[in-house]
């Protein structure tokens, strides 16, 4: 009888954030790829560019390509 108390059936506790129990991971991917798709997008450089990503923060600078034959750029980069 003791034995019978510890085994239990698994049970989804659904609350306002996880609404849907076990499925919400599969939302919560579907809305990552989403996220991520719409940000590659939005990142993409326009022909004649290039980006650069600076710092700790890798905060992005989109760069003529044209900089690329300029001394003083030359030795930034270097």
């Amino acid at each position: 009888m003791a034995f019978s108390l510890l085994i239990r059936p698994q049970q989804y506790v659904s609350s306002p954030l996880i609404p849907f129990g076990p499925l919400t991971s599969i939302y919560t991917s579907m809305i990552m790829f989403i996220c991520n798709t719409y940000l590659h997008i939005l990142k993409k450089v326009p022909k004649g560019y290039f980006a650069v990503y600076v710092g700790e923060n890798q905060k992005r600078f989109v760069i003529p390509v044209s900089f690329l034959s300029r001394p003083l750029f030359q030795d930034l980069l270097g």
